[in-house]
């Protein structure tokens, strides 16, 4: 039988989006309501968004036949409901991990693109769904789900990096830092690799604070890819050091079928994660 024809016989996995006004960090995602793709795609990655007292929800979209990631935006009401879907991004390689940030009054977005071994900055022309390519801030690596942080005015950009070309990129975490996101010039932090642990190296979000203490949301991948998410809480962090401790942990475990958890991102009152569970084909 032809590899493409058990590919549509077999359970697949399927990622589906999770929200919910949650203060705080709750126990688990119990609360959370999924919100569910179409047959045939996955949606992953959330990154919402509040700009004039609206939600956007940026999000990965992978199409499975042929399975490749394409980002794209939505408006999550205050209702829970969502808005029309709208691709806003689409190359010939893979895109994910829709990382938005404000800088100098405008919006700007560096997406995951490993496939094409970039690290690339797209700046929004007009809001939520025109972005055009400024630059590439990494030629030639292997970086996933960079991730920045703003602090006492210099920026940080984390990463996941393969231990070897090619391999897996969830066990070794790079740092990188420059006096302004936009910067060409990125000086790779002395101890890299500041992590080396597939159980918590890969970014999972933005890093935040709650009750005064730095998080960095991390992928759990020590089970399977994308398991589950351990929220670090940074300790230490300088052009010379880096330490972190596990603050809190989640895995798929608060609803039937679920195998996997890999992202956690806050905006306003919304927390946003998402879930994987395997599907059969209709």
């Amino acid at each position: 039988m032809p590899s493409s024809l058990w590919s549509r016989l077999l359970p697949g996995k399927q990622w589906r989006l999770l929200a919910g006004k949650i203060p705080g960090l709750p126990d688990n995602f119990s609360n959370l309501s999924a919100l569910r793709p179409p047959w045939g795609r996955s949606w992953a990655d959330p990154f919402p968004v509040m700009k004039d007292g609206r939600c956007w929800l940026f999000i990965e979209e992978v199409v499975h036949h042929p399975k490749k990631g394409r980002l794209a935006v939505m408006e999550l009401h205050a209702d829970g409901k969502t808005g029309p879907l709208k691709v806003i991004l689409d190359r010939p390689y893979h895109l994910s991990y829709p990382n938005l940030f404000e800088y100098d009054g405008e919006w700007w977005m560096i997406p995951e693109s490993r496939a094409n071994r970039t690290v690339d900055l797209y700046r929004c022309t007009r809001w939520p769904d025109h972005w055009v390519h400024e630059r590439a801030l990494f030629r030639g690596e292997e970086i996933v789900d960079a991730t920045l942080w703003e602090q006492d005015g210099r920026w940080w950009l984390f990463g996941g990096v393969p231990a070897l070309e090619g391999g897996n990129a969830s066990s070794q975490l790079n740092l990188w830092t420059a006096d302004s996101p936009l910067s060409r010039e990125w000086v790779p932090h002395p101890g890299n690799p500041i992590v080396s642990d597939n159980a918590c190296a890969r970014p999972a979000g933005r890093l935040f604070r709650h009750e005064g203490q730095l998080i960095r949301p991390a992928q759990d991948c020590s089970v399977r890819y994308g398991y589950g998410v351990r929220l670090m809480a940074v300790e230490e962090l300088t052009m010379t050091t880096y330490r972190e401790r596990e603050f809190k942990a989640y895995r798929p475990n608060f609803a039937p079928g679920l195998i996997a958890t890999h992202t956690l991102n806050r905006a306003g009152e919304w927390l946003l994660g998402d879930a994987a569970a395997r599907a059969w084909p209709n």
